[in-house]
């Protein structure tokens, strides 16, 4: 029993570490540059105006803060869609300022598509893990390559002709972009009062009123702080959210259950040979997964196994195209400045699931999920009982008990007989 403790509290406390950027980089910088690189279109229209883009593309993220609240997730979803762009441009009016914002909320959707329709679903298929899981690994890892090119050129053949754009800029950019939102100017004056004013001008009202969402405020006065004092991660994939309620505790309970009943015993009454060490130790490693799970939840830290399993996805994590990535987002983007216009594959691109319309609409990310879990389980299954069968069959019991495992049993029916 000390041993089973010991081993649960290893796994409770195992691959706590877990490194992430502190500020979101990839979509300010890709938008800088393509600015730069683009002619004509919006980039004649915001001329001068590139913070006022860099507010655009990361506003859009405002309401991930909702990405783990499934009864909220819903304005995160609307802020990454095609229809909310258009009613971005709509009441944008002939506001030159919030008409650019609008532009780089659509380069976020065009950037977003490319990680939520492609690698992020594809390192899902490869790891066999949840989004929650392998989300945030695969995205920070994009950036960290994004990092190294920006620390050091050498090496990185198809981002070589992007230069112009530098970590430095990509900070002030964000800050003075986060001004915008926080007290209405790229500056706020030091004596600005945020309790009575903040967050309380024509960026943010602007906002509100195109996404009819009234807490968006309350979400911008929790980002745009965390990207100023460099803690968007801490704050973003806050690890107190992936706690679990209390209601799972009946299904581990069960799982446990499972575990000790139908593989453990059949595996300890009958196992005497090599054949027996498969089912045993499944048994065995899934009942301490189930009870540190429980406890997990007892104490309000089943987030340190989210974090566990997102460490491990790291290792996983294939990052071997992100600089073509990069390349093809920072392109079209550009292309997009040049010609405004989002096609209708951006109606979505959040890649998670929703319905419009009475129709509902299966995103990417969930589809990776499901596809994955739909093969792999019923395969996972069906070994480890063929193994718990051939085991049974297979295992030396004692002679006094007349026979061998499943054999024996046959063997004593027909005696009776």
């Amino acid at each position: 029993m000390k041993k089973i403790v010991l081993i649960s509290f290893f796994l409770f406390f195992v691959f706590l570490g877990i490194s992430y950027a502190d500020f979101p980089i990839t979509h300010t910088w890709q938008d800088a540059e393509a600015f730069k690189a683009a002619q004509g279109g919006v980039a004649d229209i915001c001329q001068g105006k590139l913070v006022q883009i860099v507010a655009g593309v990361l506003a859009a993220d405002f309401t991930v803060v909702h990405y783990l609240e499934s009864d909220r997730i819903v304005s995160y979803i609307g802020t990454h869609s095609r229809a909310l762009y258009n009613r971005c441009l709509a009441e944008a009016g002939q506001d030159l300022d919030l008409q650019c914002q609008c532009h780089g909320m659509a380069t976020h959707l065009i950037q977003d598509f490319s990680s939520h329709y492609t690698s992020v679903p594809d390192n899902i298929r490869k790891t066999g893990l949840f989004n929650l899981v392998v989300h945030a690994p695969t995205e920070l890892g994009e950036q960290g390559v994004l990092v190294d090119f920006l620390n050091d050129r050498s090496g990185f053949q198809k981002l070589q002709k992007y230069s112009s754009t530098s970590m430095a800029e990509v900070e002030s950019l964000q800050v003075r972009a986060m001004n915008l939102f926080r007290c209405g100017d790229e500056t706020c004056p030091a004596d600005f009062n945020f309790a009575r004013d903040g967050y309380k001008n024509k960026y943010i009202n602007h906002w509100v009123k195109f996404t009819n969402l009234q807490n968006f405020k309350e979400d911008a006065a929790i980002v745009a702080p965390s990207i100023l004092e460099r803690k968007w991660s801490e704050t973003i994939w806050n690890p107190q959210k992936y706690n679990l309620p209390r209601q799972y505790e009946f299904w581990l309970g069960g799982l446990f259950l499972f575990f000790a009943i139908f593989i453990l015993a059949p595996a300890i009454i009958w196992g005497r040979n090599k054949w027996v060490i498969v089912p045993f130790t499944l048994s065995i490693l899934g009942m301490i997964i189930s009870v540190s799970l429980i406890i997990s939840i007892e104490m309000g830290t089943t987030w340190v196994w989210f974090l566990s399993l997102q460490n491990i996805a790291k290792q996983f994590i294939d990052l071997d195209k992100t600089e073509t990535l990069i390349q093809f987002d920072v392109e079209q983007s550009k292309a997009y400045f040049e010609q405004p216009y989002l096609r209708e594959m951006f109606d979505d691109a959040s890649g998670l699931s929703f319905t419009k319309e009475d129709v509902t609409h299966i995103g990417t990310l969930v589809e990776a999920e499901e596809k994955f879990f739909k093969r792999a389980l019923p395969i996972a299954i069906t070994i480890l009982g063929v193994l718990l069968f051939i085991s049974m069959w297979r295992m030396t019991i004692p002679p006094k008990n007349k026979g061998n495992g499943i054999r024996g049993i046959f063997k004593m029916l027909k005696n009776k007989d």
